[in-house]
């Protein structure tokens, strides 16, 4: 069953909305066209073009095309008269997505280059006979290949068969079939050299809107006549739009083979661009308002053997060192550049900087003993003037900026020591440019993210690869933990938790300025580290690993005492006392077999009562204190009882 419509009613507004679907494409099933009325009775269409009835070479696999059968030209929405008619009376919206095979690729090894043939003959199979006559290059059955003929935007493509020997293969090229379009094929009879490539899937290129002009409907919408639903020749990668009343939004300007946008420029022309590893697996650094041959980052993490790291930077004479095999020290990854005095490392060179613009290169370093260098259209070294240094642990930061002259069309710049030292995350982007830069563990993780200014968040891991903490680089200190994550499991956690305790003793009753012992309960057994937080009552605040503190009272009250006891296992729990102070002591000694009176009020008064004869029983000895005037202000006071049992005096 296919879905025709949907109505949806809001049944708290009372409207409803309509839409029916009024078309399909034939090769997908996509819904193409749709009418919808809202809540107010207008009524309005969606049109959507698929990419493959604009570019055969989208089309179906069976006439040659590479399948993309759901990806979408262009669209509009415009509002119609009536539901039957439904001729259009004013646009919304329009847009165009453009399409390429033949967008600027990376050209990082020997598949991604072009390459020459020539045409020999038919097969007996019917196929064509090339001859590849660019020298070293060899082709496996099944490679796909784009020709450089093209039709409406998109190359030719061939399937090579099989090897005929020579340098001679068996390559099956098919017709292009659109409807509407006579079948095309290459002239190789008169045109026998070919450049072709190894193919990629076709990508998108530049994406228009329309914004028309100031000529509109009362309704504000745009007047429906004034739109032109092909307005351009832009189907093709190498024309734009012929029409000012549509506005290029971005353009893609470069693609590694796997079709991964590395440079993109926006509506207002500023460019963005992402450096991948060697494999184009991972990002090492992306970058705003910078072309992809302007910015260059490496920390010696991506090395292949050679000379070169991925990201765009030469090693120079450095050697790669590491911290897992050889102990040395890292900013950031596993692995530094060594250098010694006189030699270079980390350089970038490249032709497409603009001149008159200024550039940043920054590295990290355990040493300030270096100097950058630059040279021109491959003229003498010069030292760059103006460097300046930031210390962040045990590492600096050395950077300096610079103008490239004008009339430069080759530009290389490196590092060169005047000692021994170690280098990494190094860096060059024009200065009014965003860059991050990104670096892996060895089991591919993210463990820094180097921000605008070069300094990192780390990010470490358990066994599992969960992510445990993150840490920020600050200038002046090494790192400070910005984060934590504890993950607790059900039944497990909660027999921790059980196990946990906030429990504490102290003396309930004392005198200022005495110091009095608080002991909490002993959580040792408990896996991870256990911190005691104290909050005294009178503003006191502590934390330590251990379970007991000492802590005096400078004034008479009552003082809530809280105590907040944290697990890394276990998590968290909390218990309050009150502790009273009193301002002094009084003191009274009775007998064991009776007691005395003391009357607060008069500490010369003491009237002793009869004894009572109980010496066998402490716990039956009566005390009686007794306020002869209560009428008279009585001083402040702790009344602390002292008895005497076989010779030996007891507080109690």
């Amino acid at each position: 069953n296919i879905q025709v419509g949907q109505t949806n009613e809001n049944f708290k507004t009372g409207t409803t909305t309509v839409t029916k679907n009024l078309a399909f494409d034939f090769f997908s099933g996509e819904v193409t066209e749709i009418l919808t009325e809202d809540g107010y009775g207008n009524l309005y269409v969606t049109k959507t073009i698929p990419a493959h009835q604009k570019y055969p070479g989208m089309g179906l696999a069976m006439n040659g095309g590479a399948n993309m059968l759901i990806q979408e030209a262009a669209s509009e929405i415009y509002k119609v008269d009536n539901a039957a008619n439904r001729n259009p009376i004013g646009l919304v919206s329009a847009s165009v997505q453009t399409w390429s095979d033949q967008a600027p690729m990376l050209q990082y090894d020997s598949r991604s280059l072009s390459f020459d043939i020539r045409y020999v003959d038919y097969s007996a199979d019917g196929n064509r006979v090339f001859e590849v006559t660019t020298p070293e290059l060899v082709l496996e059955p099944a490679d796909e290949l784009k020709f450089a003929t093209s039709f409406q935007g998109m190359h030719f493509r061939g399937t090579v068969l099989k090897s005929l020997g020579n340098d001679q293969y068996e390559i099956r090229l098919p017709n292009i079939k659109l409807p509407g379009f006579p079948s095309k094929t290459i002239d190789l009879v008169n045109f026998p050299n070919q450049t072709v490539w190894f193919a990629s899937p076709p990508y998108k290129h530049r994406s228009y809107s329309f914004i028309g002009n100031q000529n509109l409907e009362p309704d504000g919408l745009f007047k429906y006549a004034d739109f032109t639903a092909d307005p351009f020749t832009a189907w093709k990668p190498q024309q734009e739009s012929s029409s000012d009343q549509w506005q290029k939004n971005s353009e893609i300007k470069l693609y590694d083979p796997y079709s991964y946008a590395l440079e993109a420029v926006d509506v207002n022309g500023n460019f963005a661009a992402t450096k991948m590893d060697f494999k184009q697996e991972r990002v090492l650094a992306t970058v705003a308002n910078a072309g992809y041959h302007e910015f260059a980052y490496s920390g010696a993490e991506d090395w292949q053997g050679g000379d070169e790291f991925g990201g765009g930077v030469t090693r120079g004479i450095g050697a790669i060192l590491s911290n897992s095999v050889d102990g040395y020290a890292t900013h950031t990854g596993d692995k530094v550049l060594g250098l010694v005095a006189g030699n270079k490392g980390f350089g970038f060179s490249s032709g497409s900087l603009k001149a008159d613009k200024t550039y940043r290169v920054s590295v990290w370093s355990n040493s300030q003993d270096m100097d950058f260098r630059y040279a021109v259209n491959s003229g003498t070294p010069q030292t760059i003037a103006g460097k300046t240094s930031r210390q962040a642990g045990n590492w600096y930061l050395l950077r300096a900026d610079i103008k490239i002259p004008a009339g430069t069309t080759d530009f290389e710049i490196f590092c060169q020591a005047n000692a021994q030292l170690l280098l990494d995350d190094f860096r060059f982007h024009p200065i009014d440019a965003a860059m991050t830069s990104y670096v892996y563990n060895q089991w591919g993780e993210l463990s820094h993210i180097l921000d605008a200014n070069n300094l990192y968040t780390e990010y470490e891991y358990d066994a599992m690869g969960r992510l445990l903490r993150t840490y920020r680089e600050t200038f002046d200190h090494q790192k400070v933990k910005a984060s934590e994550v504890i993950y607790y499991y059900a039944r497990t956690f909660l027999d921790k938790h059980d196990q946990l305790s906030a429990e504490f003793t102290c003396k309930p009753h004392e005198m200022i300025n005495r110091n009095i012992l608080f002991s909490g309960a002993d959580n040792s057994a408990l896996e991870g580290t256990t911190t005691y937080t104290w909050l005294m009552g009178d503003g006191d605040i502590s934390q330590s690993t251990t379970p007991t503190r000492g802590h005096s009272y400078a004034s008479a009250g009552s003082y809530q005492v809280n105590l907040i006891v944290d697990n890394q296992d276990a998590g968290s729990k909390q218990m309050n006392k009150t502790v009273r102070i009193y301002d002094e002591e009084v003191f009274l000694n009775i007998c064991a077999d009776g007691y005395r009176t003391y009357n607060l009020c008069d500490q010369q008064g003491i009237s002793q009562g009869s004894c009572l004869t109980n010496s066998a029983n402490q716990s039956n000895i009566k005390f009686n204190v007794s306020i002869n005037n209560p009428a008279t202000a009585c001083p402040k006071g702790t009344l602390i009882w002292y008895y005497t049992f076989n010779d030996q005096p007891t507080k109690y």
